[in-house]
């Protein structure tokens, strides 16, 4: 029995096929640049092969075609706290009346707090206070630190709420203290030797009591303090005049109101 030879192909073994030809480089040019076309095994790769293919973007991260358009921020009104709000921008005169309305606002409140807890410009009126304090022109500088007669000392011209009249303010100076005793003469009608009546006084020691203190008129004929409503509660003292101040002289008088406590008659006075 005859065995026939087995067939020879025309390719070469698995092997050899696999082996692949390291490519040509042309030395001439010196750029290291590979030939136009390599051979891997039995076939023929175009250059264009090797160059990388676009990555696939990543899950979430969006394409630049697909990328979606910037807009221009809002500038939130908050963050700028000068720029006016939309409605009175619009209406500059009603911008212009809130502005207007504020300051008046803020300034009443300040000059309430500044009037209630510090100072007090009033004007003095009535003759009670003649010649010290004149009856119209003058003003008074009140300091709020001695309400309540907090550090009052005798000689002192205070402000205080008329205890008889709710509501109403008066002047006057304090001669006596929690503690002191004050003479008072009280007018009477007397008879003469050759039997007429005439006018006496008689006089009348009294102590000031706890928490109180007496108040007298420098125009003693014509005033009405402590000789009519007795001793004052320290209460009712609202402050001190620290200053006085005129139309006739432009520099206010600073420091304690002095004046002697004596009937307006024997001082030289005038009024208008």
């Amino acid at each position: 029995m005859i065995r026939a030879r087995p067939r020879a192909f025309p390719f070469r073994t698995s092997v050899q096929s696999q082996k692949q030809e390291r490519p040509r480089v042309d030395r001439r040019s010196g750029s290291g640049r590979r030939d136009a076309t390599q051979t891997i095994g039995q076939t023929a790769i175009h250059p264009q092969c090797h160059k990388k293919k676009n990555p696939a973007p990543r899950r979430g991260t969006p394409s630049p075609s697909h990328a979606p358009e910037t807009r221009p921020q809002k500038t939130l009104r908050y963050l700028n706290p000068t720029a006016a709000p939309p409605l009175l921008s619009r209406f500059p005169t009603l911008h212009l009346l809130t502005r207007i309305c504020t300051l008046f606002l803020a300034f009443f409140i300040t000059a309430h707090i500044f009037m209630e807890y510090f100072y007090i410009l009033t004007a003095a009126y009535g003759i009670s206070m003649l010649p010290t304090v004149a009856s119209s022109g003058d003003w008074l500088l009140i300091s709020k630190y001695y309400r309540r007669g907090r550090e009052v000392r005798v000689g002192d011209v205070v402000s205080y709420k008329l205890p008889l009249k709710p509501g109403e303010n008066g002047v006057k100076r304090v001669v006596g203290l929690s503690g002191d005793f004050v003479e008072v003469r009280e007018a009477v009608v007397e008879e003469g030797e050759d039997g007429r009546k005439v006018m006496g006084s008689r006089p009348r020691c009294l102590q000031v009591p706890q928490g109180h203190c007496w108040v007298v008129g420098d125009n003693l004929a014509w005033s009405r303090d402590s000789r009519i409503f007795g001793p004052l509660p320290l209460a009712l003292v609202t402050g001190k005049v620290i200053a006085k101040w005129s139309w006739s002289s432009w520099v206010p008088e600073w420091g304690r109101v002095e004046h002697g406590l004596k009937p307006a008659e024997e001082i030289d006075w005038e009024v208008d």
